[in-house]
């Protein structure tokens, strides 16, 4: 009797094969548009990266046109995209499409996310550093440093942050990134960035340090390093490192 009220309940779809570790699990298809149906070559996307909560990563070729997920546990996920160039440079991505959740059936059922996801042109990213050589923030007296990014002849402000001159940038390089949660820093499109020193009392020390750059193209980055000595003057190449 109980063996027959098993097969009763597998059969009404109770029992997946779980992966053995007690979940039902299934497949994701995420299918996807790079901007106004383009396509791949024109926009030089090489291949397509899918994440479900950050966990779970397939890359999929651009031509694809779908990212496919095997043997994802059952449940709700946020996805995101990235459309990368080839030379590993994420250029396109789906932010522009908010938080988007997909729906994953288990009992080895194939979900297909539906409208596909449309990817958009990723923003340049800036980095900038600063080299006091044989002197440091205390020493040349220097509390923060205001840095902006601004478009092409230097008329339109893109973004702007103000950092701690002490505080330590990412990485062997010491690089910080600057933020731009608008997506202001268009790579198509030339530049300049500007770099204000400032001491304790939020006065200028010196004429900001300018730099220009060209179009970095979609996804890439500007980097740029300012150089300090110990009287507190700052300089740089005018150009991007």
């Amino acid at each position: 009797m109980l063996s027959g009220l098993w097969l009763i309940g597998c059969l009404l779809g109770a029992c997946g094969d779980g992966g053995g570790d007690g979940e039902s699990k299934g497949t994701l298809l995420v299918p996807f548009t790079l901007g106004n149906s383009r396509p791949c070559d024109v926009l030089g996307v090489k291949s397509v990266r899918a994440e479900l909560n950050e966990s779970y990563i397939q890359t999929a070729p651009c031509t694809a046109g779908q990212v496919r997920f095997v043997g994802i546990p059952s449940g709700t996920y946020n996805v995101e995209l990235y459309g990368v160039d080839d030379m590993g440079v994420e250029i396109m991505d789906s932010t522009t499409e908010g938080d988007v959740t997909v729906n994953v059936m288990g009992n080895d059922q194939t979900t297909r996310r539906q409208p596909a996801i449309t990817l958009t042109a990723a923003p340049a990213h800036l980095f900038v550093r600063w080299d006091f050589q044989f002197s440091n923030c205390k020493g040349a007296h220097i509390e923060s440093f205001d840095i902006k990014a601004w478009r092409g002849a230097g008329d339109t402000l893109l973004v702007s942050q103000t950092l701690d001159c002490t505080a330590e940038g990412d990485g062997a390089d010491g690089y910080h990134e600057i933020e731009d949660p608008e997506r202001r820093l268009s790579g198509d499109e030339a530049g300049e960035v500007s770099v204000q020193p400032y001491d304790k009392n939020k006065a200028e020390i010196g004429s900001p340090v300018v730099f220009k750059f060209r179009a970095p193209g979609a996804g890439y980055d500007v980097k740029v390093t300012v150089e300090c000595d110990a009287a507190g003057f700052c300089d740089g190449t005018g150009k991007p490192d």
